[in-house]
């Protein structure tokens, strides 16, 4: 730590002054300014010096009854507003117990309208100002008081010690809690009525509130947590917004953990009356968007060219055994249906109806069954139909049933999807209007309901997919700037007869496109639902894109720059693949190629990381703890494959672990990174079996056990013959646990352990494997010896895996462990763990005690394990 400004003359430090971090601006550049209160006068420390100059700067002596009062172990709270409030403290000295009970208000040298701070202050001006408020606490608040920000935006006060006095509080201190209510400007307060429950660190994402033509501010203000009068994890950290529409705000999250360290926070709005929102919302800051190596979406393969022409892109779905492709005819518009039965390699048996649409049809299988929808040609009234097939005597589409047409009009293609409940979802773009709406079949297409019309807007049709745990999700094109947008919606009621209450937690991506994008989630990659998956038509050469998963700050983007197409392409799942269906830009014929699968192992990993995402963002927090643990077993056993990129997947786990820390799963993060760790440096768990000692002899020179079905062979020899046994008391029972530590890297259950000593006189060792074995891991418990590897192969590093800070250290090929309590005394020494790199079938060692008093030798527990990589 480096001292930036030396602190002013006579001043309070320590916890018995507070200190608060001024907001975060980033208009300003988010530039540091430090409040330091608590003396008769309160100072500020610019910590950047790219624009005031770094150093301390006074500012306007404190007035009303408080000014000129010391306040010791007095609590500031930042508001939602920018000011800071100061509560409770005592005059000195602290044990007399003189109170100064008035709040006081510091108001910064902020222009809100620019969004930077002032370097000279008009005199004239609201800013830069103390205010004391004049309605003194009824308690005295002392030592060990807490202040915390509520939602609502009043204060919580607690606590406090009798005259500073330590204690338990239940009888030395104060018990009654307060509130105060700021004095915020009077008038309506603006109001959230939605905001994301994650965000990303640079995620722009959209909150809602009716209010938005009134909002100035915007900003996240993390959770309190308070000791000693002291919050030194508070933080104001405005954001970036702008009206998206009348009713919600496009918002951009910081960019880094730098300026806003990953956790909780609540999300202020303030109107440009200085009123800030009724109720603040929760949001989860996460880890930024970093890459993961891969998220399933592999190279084109087995493309196949239809010998069929559309104006538009066909629609392709999947009922599990067969793959059907749609479109309208070239010229007369009519609707085609085909099916293929070996996996879209061929298609045939196909049926043109007598229907005509404008605009392209959309597929969707409920309960087995397909179903068609399109745009009526000239009235522009949706259709929904039943396609019907048959397997005899060949494969073929015979026709369309239960033809229903719907009073609701477009002039663009709708979309369809199915969830496992047996509903039928249709959306679409409103004719005249252009607003997305979404409507309901629970019967199969017989009757529709629960129409719901959003106030988001489109000149293109939507996209919607069904995705887990009941979630729906709608993908279009933004009418005003092309920008892609994805929303979830919010759905209510019984599984098998739901209801729309709106959209939530949108996000607007940085790609744009002319076109209707496309969405997958069922069925791909593995059983049931998988990552959502966004295809679009790319802006410029029209290149064709995918991005999975979609609906998360984290998504991965694949562009096939060999292929593209002037209409929007579609997308299904089948058998763990996935299929995209789209139109040639250049000779209008149909295509339908296959995503190369990676891996079975890898796509198999990738699915259940980007599963729990999905299931985090959806806030199914137990399901998501449940697959992340599973996710971060298939990690680590990924990482004993011959050809695993180590590296990556340690990546991997360290992205995994920072997303289910900021979604409050703190124990699987752990288990993450250390799965990361393990990985790394070749200590994995999964893949290092430790030895099963069985045999130790009488003479406690040799002990014998087994590694992954092979022998393993201990021998002691002592320098000097007079000296004890160079093995101790073999620990062969399997239900030691003083390898239960963290001192040891990986941690083993109950296990068999040896006892190696080190002699006075010197002791040697010699371990033998009757197979090659890769990265041996040595575990030594109670070390206060060297431990000497001999004649290691050109190359070899032995590497410190974990142990007692400063006492447990590898200089070489040498292990020490210091005496943590040295002689006469009973030792308690070093634990600790190290790897030698390559493969071994032999590893000799010396062992020396590092203390000469006493009994002069060392007892140390012992065991080696690895990963047996080749028979004899």
């Amino acid at each position: 730590m480096t001292e930036s400004v030396a602190l002013p003359g006579d001043f309070h430090t320590g916890y018995k002054a507070s200190a608060v971090l001024l907001p975060l601006l980033p208009s300003d550049g988010y530039r540091a300014r430090i409040l330091v209160c608590g003396g008769a006068v309160a100072e500020r420390v610019n910590l950047d010096a790219t624009g005031e100059a770094a150093g301390w700067k006074p500012i306007p002596r404190r007035n009303g009854s408080a000014a000129g009062k010391e306040r010791l172990n007095t609590c500031a709270v930042v508001l939602p507003t920018g000011q800071v409030l100061m509560t409770g403290g005592v005059v000195p000295p602290e044990g007399e117990e003189i109170g100064v009970n008035e709040p006081e208000i510091y108001t910064p040298a902020i222009d809100w309208v620019s969004g930077t701070y002032r370097d000279v202050v008009n005199p004239l001006d609201e800013s830069d100002r103390w205010d004391t408020v004049e309605e003194p606490s009824p308690v005295v608040r002392n030592y060990h008081s807490t202040a915390l920000l509520m939602p609502d935006g009043r204060v919580w006060t607690a606590g406090s010690s009798i005259k500073a006095a330590p204690g338990n509080p239940v009888t030395a201190g104060q018990l009654k809690i307060h509130i105060f209510s700021p004095p915020y400007p009077a008038g309506q307060r603006p109001r959230i009525t939605d905001a994301p429950r994650f965000v990303g660190y640079g995620d722009r994402f959209t909150l809602e509130t009716p209010d938005a033509a009134t909002v100035s501010r915007v900003a996240l203000l993390r959770c309190g947590a308070v000791t000693h009068a002291f919050d030194s994890d508070q933080r104001y950290v405005g954001v970036a917004h702008r009206a998206a529409t009348a009713s919600s705000l496009e918002v951009t999250a910081p960019a880094s953990a730098a300026v806003a360290p990953p956790g909780m926070y609540m999300l202020f709005l303030v109107d440009s009356g200085g009123r800030p929102c009724e109720y603040a919302r929760f949001v989860r800051l996460g880890a930024p968007s970093q890459q993961v190596f891969t998220d399933g979406i592999g190279e084109m393969v087995a493309k196949l060219i239809v010998p069929e022409t559309s104006s538009h892109s066909p629609a392709v779905a999947s009922d599990g055994a067969r793959v059907f492709l749609a479109w309208t005819g070239e010229g007369d518009g009519n609707l085609n249906v085909m099916v293929s039965t070996d996996h879209a390699a061929t298609f045939g048996g196909k049926h043109t109806s007598g229907n005509t649409s404008p605009d392209a049809p959309v597929l969707a299988v409920c309960r087995g069954d397909l179903f068609v929808a399109w745009t009526g040609e000239g009235d522009g009234n949706l259709n929904v139909a039943l396609v019907e097939h048959t397997d005899t005597p060949a494969p073929r589409v015979t026709g369309l049933t239960r033809h229903v047409v719907l009073p609701e009009t477009s002039p663009f293609r709708p979309a369809l999807t199915a969830d496992e409940d047996g509903n039928l979802y249709l959306a679409w773009t409103g004719e005249g209007d252009g607003n997305l709406n979404v409507i309901i079949s629970s019967d199969t297409g017989a009757t529709w309901r629960a129409k719901a019309t959003f106030g988001e807007s489109s000149d293109e049709g939507p996209a919607v997919a069904a995705g887990e745990c009941g979630s729906l999700y709608l993908a279009w094109r933004g009418s005003s700037n092309e920008q892609l947008n994805i929303a979830q919606v919010a759905l209510t009621g019984p599984p098998t007869a739901p209801s729309i209450t709106g959209l939530m937690h949108k996000r607007i991506l940085p790609d744009r496109s002319a076109h209707t994008p496309a969405l997958a989630s069922r069925d791909f990659l593995s059983a049931g639902t998988g990552p959502l998956v966004l295809g679009w038509t790319g802006e410029g050469a029209q290149a064709l894109n995918l991005a999975a998963p979609a609906y998360t700050a984290h998504y991965r983007k694949a562009v096939f720059e060999q292929e593209s197409s002037d209409d929007g392409p579609s997308l299904a799942r089948h058998q763990g693949q996935l299929l995209l269906a789209w139109r040639g830009s250049g000779s209008e014929h149909l295509n339908v190629a296959k995503i190369a699968r990676l891996g079975k192992r890898l796509q198999a990993v990738l699915d259940l990381h980007a599963r729990t995402r999905q299931l985090i963002v959806d806030g199914h927090l137990d399901q998501a703890g449940a697959v992340a643990r599973e996710t971060i077993q298939a990690y680590r056993q990924l990482a004993t494959t011959a050809d695993a990129d180590v590296d990556a997947i340690s990546n991997n786990l360290i992205v995994f672990s920072s997303e289910l820390a900021t979604a409050g799963l703190e124990a699987e993060s752990t288990a993450a990174a250390q799965a990361a760790v393990d990985v790394l440096r070749g200590s994995n768990p999964m893949a290092t079996e430790f030895v099963d000692w069985t045999f130790c002899n009488d003479e406690k020179t040799e002990a014998i056990g087994s590694l992954g079905g092979h022998q393993v062979t201990l021998t002691g020899r002592r320098t000097v013959a007079t000296d004890e046994a160079p093995l101790g008391t073999a620990l062969l029972d399997g239900t030691s646990s003083h390898f239960h530590t963290a001192s040891f890297t990986p941690p083993l259950p109950a296990t068999d352990l040896m006892e190696i000593v080190g002699l006075r006189g010197g002791s040697s060792f010699r371990v033998e494997f009757d197979a090659e074995v890769k990265d041996p891991v040595f575990h030594l418990g109670s070390l206060a010896s060297t431990l000497e590897f001999l004649d290691l192969p050109v190359g070899t590093e032995v590497t410190r895996l974990s142990g007692d800070t400063g006492k447990f250290k590898v200089d070489g090929n040498k292990v020490m462990g210091e005496a943590l309590q040295p002689p006469p005394g009973e030792p308690t020494d070093s634990n600790g763990s190290v790897r030698l790199s390559g493969l071994f079938r032999s590893i000799g060692f010396t062992l020396k005690p590092r203390f000469t008093d006493g009994s002069g030798k060392d007892g140390v527990h012992f065991q080696i394990g690895g990963m047996v990589s080749a028979v004899p």
